[in-house]
């Protein structure tokens, strides 16, 4: 066990290193900076963080965000594209679609895939006809699945096209991912589609949505989210719980994920916390 650890490491090194000589060499379409050809689905919005109602004794760096700008959301048809490794979109013209690995290079690079990118033709392909992919490097993680890959299918769920897609995931996901997609948009298992990393999906089109958060140097890189889509999703899940019987008034008012066992943003005083809201999960 041991002797295959050290040698999935060296692979994983090796693969590492190869990767970031080739990062230089992509040609990258960030649409968010020429938003040419796209569909805009909202404009953007100045969103200010309303903080009146909490108590923040510390200096956090959050606590003075101000008129922040969110980006328009969108979606864009790439015709004959390519998705390699984990979700990353190629034009026919092999550029990176820059919004399919969360819209920086700085995803895009710790994909440590440019070299798969650059020569996609290292792996075989299957072919589709229109593809959503909603694999990123984040995907793993229920709280990014939920904020950035469930609520860009919240943006297009209604529109009549939607129906003619199949949606890509990683090989073998979390079991949420697919619980999540057919409850709430009743997505069927013989329209997902299981992505090995070592097989490239051609696809006549690939619908690219936007991520509906900003991450830059005015919110210190830390995700804003837009409200209303934050707000879509959680009345579009009492929709669904009310269809299936089930009344949201029985649920607990308060809801607290641990991070106990979390590297890093633990809660200091999560014990106290529980104990001073007991009554009330």
């Amino acid at each position: 066990m041991l002797e295959q650890f050290k040698k999935a490491k060296f692979f994983l090194w090796v693969n590492k290193i190869i990767s970031n000589n080739f990062f230089h060499f992509l040609k990258i379409r960030d649409f968010r900076k020429q938003p040419a050809d796209v569909t805009v689905i909202s404009p953007s919005i100045v969103f200010t963080p309303d903080l009146s109602h909490y108590t923040i004794d510390e200096n956090s760096y959050w606590k003075y965000f101000t008129n922040l700008t969110l980006n328009p959301l969108f979606w864009i048809e790439i015709k004959n594209a390519t998705i390699v490794s984990k979700g990353i979109v190629l034009d026919s013209k092999n550029r990176v679609i820059l919004e399919s690995t969360i819209f920086q290079k700085e995803y895009l690079d710790n994909l440590f895939s440019n070299h798969f990118v650059k020569f996609p033709g290292i792996f075989s392909s299957m072919k589709e006809e229109k593809v959503i992919s909603l694999m990123n490097r984040l995907d793993n993680n229920y709280f990014h699945w939920t904020l950035e890959s469930i609520t860009r299918l919240i943006l297009v769920y209604e529109k009549p096209f939607f129906q003619d897609y199949k949606i890509v995931v990683k090989d073998n996901p979390q079991p949420f991912v697919k619980a999540s997609l057919k409850f709430f948009f009743n997505i069927q298992e013989s329209n997902i589609i299981q992505k090995k990393l070592s097989k490239n999906i051609k696809a006549n089109t690939a619908l690219v949505i936007s991520f509906p958060h900003i991450r830059d140097q005015t919110t210190q890189w830390t995700n804003v989210y837009r409200p209303e889509i934050i707000q879509k999703l959680n009345t579009l899940a009492h929709t669904r719980l009310k269809a299936l019987g089930i009344d949201k008034d029985k649920f607990p008012k308060n809801i607290m994920i641990s991070r106990k066992k979390a590297i890093s943003r633990r809660i200091l005083n999560e014990d106290e916390l529980l104990t001073a809201q007991r009554t009330s999960f």
